[in-house]
């Protein structure tokens, strides 16, 4: 603006010098040569040669300045224009004419005389300007004027259009003012674009200080020049201390952090990322520490050049305890999920064993004791005691009846069948004993080979579809059922009893709506030994209820393997390698919590990834996308090349398609935001080790 100002007057004043010098060459040319004397009257004789000399030497200067002015009124982009003493114009471009709204310079020459009562004139202020205090006046007033500001509105129309005039007075040699120049930039569209600006920055701020995020933007040089009300608020710094000064002079970062900050910093001033996240904690003006999440973006102008860097803060430090806190609880849950399968699986067994315990008394001595009386009652009739036939037969009768009924308890307790791990053969023992006792038909389909691992389980699983049994033959009115053994996937064991009964409503099945061992209990133990019952029925359409558990759950329960329980699954082994140390320990924390992961290792820079993965030779690496020394791209690349057993999945911040198809193309078997849920990131994780590792 300021080299604007001194080009502008500069013309000024080569514009005063020309029209002076125009004025006195006029003048001379009109200048009287004076009376002749009658002494030196004579009759008419040649003009005096010098004098005629003169005269064509100043019509050609005359005429060269003209040229001049024209020339540089011509090549103008502002509008110029000059006056004579009186105010009346003598001189103006083309610019001019556009200027004061006239369809061309000719146009505005015809109605020279009507031009500045075309308009109503203001000052920046809005305040009216009366002719008096316009540009012409006031030059021709002797005064001098710089980038005033006048707005002009057009009567016919009401078009308004605001200028940036520079006047000045014409002076001839003696200081006589003979005249005015004014020359006027048009600012409307800069007023325009100024007005848009303001509003922006106004919306802007307004935005920012009523988002929940704190926004700091700093330049190259660190320093302040942006600190919203929400980072006041999380920092507790007002504005007034911050701007203007470096942003590390603050000492707000922790310090076991400051090696990791310096590193964002670096990787946003050399232009090796425009977008960079980090996690980091942070001293408050009170030296609390706080954490926070800092979205880094780097701000370029035309040229690519880095101009300054916005910052988006997120205070997370609530969410971190709730977190913790979370995690805790989770833990906690799990601890007691787990004392509650194991306590579930001892009362199983308890219950298991008191059933043998009196089977076997009742086998090895009641129903010895009343097989030896029998024997003894029938060596009394042998004998001779024809006397009390009639009481002997009764004993013999009641004996027989004691014993029969001991040994259906003992079978009802504990059938012998179950001693043997095979739920075949002891399903195919309850269908002919339904039939035998009952005259049930029990339809048996087994598909699979398939054993639970212990004593308990086969035990539950057999007393279970026994009471399902009962069940429809006391309920559904109907005398036959189908038992189901299909085969399941991952490791479960799964019976499903079908009837063509009555049916129920399943929201039916409520504490105390059946007595002793049923629906519901059957499914509350189910749900300690961390099995399911599914129940699909419908009144008058029958019954179908699948009870499925987990053969590790209880063979955990126990502690006893079968063959086929001693399979050992070796848990994924996971390299994680993030250089953000806190993610790195949230990620541990919560993957270490799966049985079948283990984290082997973690790796804070794209380099140390490789190298660890070689070291270690894990099954999967997961990797950020973001990394020092080396990127992501360039080590899933390398871990994909010289490690293809190796399966990568790329972390981000940011849920951008083209990274994921970048971190694809480059070897990673999977790309996965970090906003995305824990159970997205171990499914993969499991997915990785069923496609091939």
């Amino acid at each position: 603006m300021n080299e604007e100002n001194m080009t502008k007057a500069r013309l000024l004043q080569e514009m005063q010098k020309l029209r002076q010098r125009i004025s006195e060459l006029e003048r001379k040319l009109d200048e009287p040569c004076g009376p002749i004397p009658a002494a030196a009257q004579r009759p008419p004789a040649p003009s005096n040669p010098d004098s005629a000399k003169r005269q064509t030497q100043i019509e050609d200067d005359l005429n060269c300045s003209r040229k001049m002015l024209e020339s540089a009124l011509a090549n103008m982009s502002d509008a110029v224009f000059i006056s004579d003493a009186d105010g009346n114009i003598v001189e103006f471009n083309e610019a001019f004419a556009t200027y004061h709204r006239f369809k061309s310079k000719e146009d505005c020459s015809r109605r020279i005389s009507e031009c500045f009562s075309r308009f109503d004139a203001f000052f920046a202020d809005g305040t009216p300007a009366s002719s008096e205090l316009c540009a012409v006046p006031r030059a021709l007033r002797g005064e001098r004027g710089e980038n005033v500001e006048y707005t002009l509105r057009l009567r016919s129309t009401g078009e308004t259009w605001t200028g940036r005039y520079n006047f000045s007075p014409i002076r001839s040699q003696d200081g006589q003012i003979i005249g005015s120049v004014v020359i006027v930039h048009e600012i409307t569209r800069d007023k325009q674009v100024a007005e848009f600006l303001r509003e922006s920055e106004q919306r802007l701020a307004f935005h920012t200080d009523n988002s929940p995020l704190g926004i700091i933007e700093w330049d190259t040089n660190f320093v302040v020049t942006r600190w919203s009300g929400e980072v006041e608020r999380i920092f507790g710094w007002n504005a007034a201390e911050i701007l203007g000064r470096k942003l590390l002079d603050l000492n707000m970062i922790f310090e076991d952090d400051i090696p990791h900050v310096h590193r964002v910093s670096e990787r946003l001033t050399s232009g090796l990322s425009r977008h960079v996240f980090s996690c980091n904690r942070n001293y408050t003006k009170d030296r609390k520490i706080i954490i926070c999440e800092w979205y880094n973006s780097v701000l370029l102008d035309d040229h690519g050049k880095m101009i300054s860097v916005l910052s988006q803060i997120l205070d997370i430090t609530e969410r971190k305890h709730t977190e913790d806190a979370l995690r805790q609880a989770t833990e906690d849950v799990r601890e007691l999920a787990k004392n509650l399968r194991e306590l579930a699986a001892d009362s199983i067994r308890t219950e298991q064993r008191e059933r043998q315990r009196i089977a076997t008394l009742l086998h090895d001595h009641v129903q010895q004791l009343l097989v030896s009386a029998q024997m003894h009652v029938g060596l009394l009739r042998r004998n001779g005691h024809h006397q009390n036939g009639a009481t002997l037969a009764i004993l013999e009768s009641t004996l027989k009846e004691a014993l029969t009924a001991t040994t259906t308890l003992t079978i009802d307790l504990f059938p012998p069948v179950l001693s043997k791990p095979d739920m075949t053969a002891a399903f195919s023992w309850l269908a002919r004993y339904m039939e035998e006792k009952h005259c049930f038909k029990m339809h048996l389909v087994s598909q699979t080979k398939c054993e639970p691992a212990t004593f308990e389980e086969r035990t539950f699983l057999f007393e279970s579809v026994r009471e399902l049994m009962l069940n429809v033959l006391k309920h559904a009115g109907v005398r036959e059922a189908r038992l189901v053994i299909p085969v399941e996937p991952d490791n479960r064991f799964t019976v499903v009893v079908e009837d063509d009964g009555r049916g129920f409503a399943p929201d039916s099945i409520k504490p105390g709506t059946r007595k002793g061992f049923g629906l519901f209990s059957i499914g509350e133990r189910l749900l300690h030994l961390g099995g399911t019952i599914l129940i699909d029925s419908a009144p008058g359409h029958g019954a179908k209820i699948t009870l499925s558990i987990p053969l590790k759950t209880a063979e955990a329960a126990n502690g006893v393997q079968s063959p086929a329980a001693e399979m050992k699954f070796d848990p994924i082994r996971v390299l994680l390698a993030d250089d953000h140390k806190m993610v790195r320990q949230g990620l541990t924390s919560l993957l270490q919590a799966e049985a079948d992961i283990e984290v082997v290792g973690e790796a804070e820079n794209g380099i140390e990834a490789i190298e660890k993965a070689h070291l270690l030779q894990p099954d999967v690496v997961i990797l950020d996308v973001n990394m020092p020394e080396m990127d992501g791209i360039q080590a899933v690349s390398r871990i994909s090349k010289e490690m293809p057993a190796v399966k990568v999945i790329a972390l981000s911040v940011y849920n951008e398609q083209h990274a994921a198809d970048v971190m694809r193309s480059a070897g990673a078997y999977e790309y996965i935001p970090k906003g995305s849920p824990l159970e997205h990131l171990i499914a993969t994780i499991r997915a990785c080790q069923r496609n091939g590792i």
